[in-house]
């Protein structure tokens, strides 16, 4: 029948109290302490607190049916919780034990319907099911696979230790699954939803995770994959939100990077790359941005960076090698950024559009079909040559400064559009070797700027310094 205990009881060390059919409850008038190794078995029934119960170390509560607490349930000594059965479901409380959950159901479901944190979770019913829904449940130690089911739900499941064993499936569903040890750990190879990496040291898959949402790369951990990378879902993201600099592995940031959620560097030190990336340039479904925050700061390590989508700089970004804009499909919003590398626009289709000043070591537009716009009231420096060899170059409203001494302007001149901006060749001794239609044309600093292709003028010439000129532009 039903244990009712509204007075004072104290449990032996070894002490049991085993309830085969009823319900436990502990009123409000109620006090339940147990020893050492003493446990409180519901088989089938309720188990229901609404006054104290306290487990002076390591004892065991054993619950077969549902799971209610509205007073105080200390557990933090070491007390181990176990949901067993054989068929019903369950609806357990959330609670807190610094001792081990274990889930020996072998039929029906045991649903937690608030958080728990404890010492660690082993699945070993087979044919049990643990339901974590929603919120926030945290174990410290290993989690143990050797059987039954657990669905993750929504929920954030945080990992203090490592995952051992594989037998017991893991439905991640659309949560987050963080192992967040200040040290290492062996992580689980799943299809993640969304996947956090934290604290320091070392987490190992042995062969290929899949991330479907974001994968997150926190405090000072690194990944590590013994067979394969980290691969990604058509939607993931990849986001560091690194403490300590750091330098990028090819096991979580993949070349090419495809997925639509794109990179983002959200770290408070900088992220350093060790190899050239690319961003969805061969792609022909996805477009794939890099997103510096307003805290993030990125270097290439004088690598080469294709943006195959949008490219958001609010933060840090330090580049030594080229930059190239490739995106095959789409248009694209590039914010500003300096280079002492190459900027190259090999764009087949679409327009890229500048949102910020750009400075880099030349210019070269060479993609059919596509076109690179200077965008509005902006200044482009470039010390090299500018380059026309396929697609267009549109001016827009912008400065575009071609501080280059040689042969400055080559290609095919019909492929630049002035639209309403500046061009300036402010070098030294300087060639336009190929002709353009200019809106505003400024010839500046010293030495000759030698026309082999006669420059057309639409708006204003300006002679600035001592520099001279081979020839008398066309005038429009």
């Amino acid at each position: 029948g039903d244990f009712t205990n509204n007075g004072l009881v104290n449990l032996t060390t070894t002490g049991q109290l085993n309830i085969s059919t009823g319900n436990f409850s502990n009123t409000n008038t109620g006090t339940f302490t147990i020893g050492t190794t003493g446990r409180i078995t519901t088989t089938t029934g309720s188990f229901s607190n609404s006054g104290t119960i306290t487990y002076s170390a390591a004892g065991r509560l054993y619950l077969g049916g549902n799971y209610t607490n509205s007073g105080t349930f200390t557990l933090t000594n070491g007390g181990l919780v176990y949901l067993i059965g054989t068929a019903a479901n369950q609806s357990i409380q959330g609670f807190t034990c610094t001792g081990l959950v274990s889930m020996t159901k072998t039929a029906g479901t045991a649903t937690l319907t608030s958080d728990v944190t404890a010492g660690g979770l082993t699945l070993s019913g087979l044919g049990g099911t643990l339901n974590l829904v929603s919120g926030t449940h945290t174990f410290n130690g290993t989690l143990t696979r050797t059987n039954g089911t657990l669905n993750c739900g929504s929920s954030l499941l945080r990992i203090g230790a490592s995952v051992s064993a594989s037998a017991a499936a893991i439905n991640v569903g659309t949560g987050t699954v963080e192992y967040y040890r200040a040290g290492n750990q062996t992580a689980a190879v799943l299809v993640y939803n969304n996947l956090i990496l934290s604290g320091s040291g070392t987490k190992t898959f042995a062969t290929t995770p899949t991330v479907n949402g974001k994968f997150t790369l926190g405090g000072t951990a690194i990944v590590t994959v013994t067979t394969g990378v980290v691969t990604y879902g058509s939607n993931a993201t990849l986001q560091y939100d690194n403490t300590n600099v750091r330098n990028v592995s090819a096991e979580e940031w993949i070349s090419p990077f495809t997925a639509s959620g794109g990179v983002i560097i959200n770290g408070t030190n900088t992220i350093t790359l060790t190899a050239a990336k690319v961003f969805s340039a061969t792609s022909t479904i996805l477009s794939s941005p890099l997103t510096i925050t307003s805290i993030g700061k990125l270097a290439t390590g004088g690598n080469s960076l294709t943006l195959g989508g949008n490219f958001v700089n609010n933060g840090t970004f330090t580049s030594t090698g080229p930059i190239v804009i490739a995106d095959v499909l789409t248009n694209q919003n590039i914010d500003g950024f300096t280079t002492t590398g190459l900027v190259s626009m090999t764009k087949t289709s679409g327009t890229a559009i500048f949102d910020g000043n750009v400075n880099g070591a030349g210019l070269t537009i060479n993609g059919t079909g596509g076109t690179l716009n200077l965008g509005s009231g902006l200044t482009h420096t470039f010390t090299g040559a500018v380059t026309l060899t396929n697609g267009t170059l549109n001016g827009g409203s912008s400065t575009m400064n071609v501080n280059f001494t040689g042969s400055a302007w080559t290609g095919s001149g019909t492929n630049f559009i002035a639209g309403t901006g500046i061009v300036n060749f402010g070098g030294g001794a300087q060639t336009l070797a190929t002709a353009s239609t200019f809106n505003d044309l400024t010839f500046s600093n010293s030495g000759l700027k030698t026309l082999t292709g006669l420059p057309t003028i639409n708006g204003i010439l300006s002679m600035e310094g001592t520099t001279t000129v081979s020839a008398i532009p066309t005038y429009g």
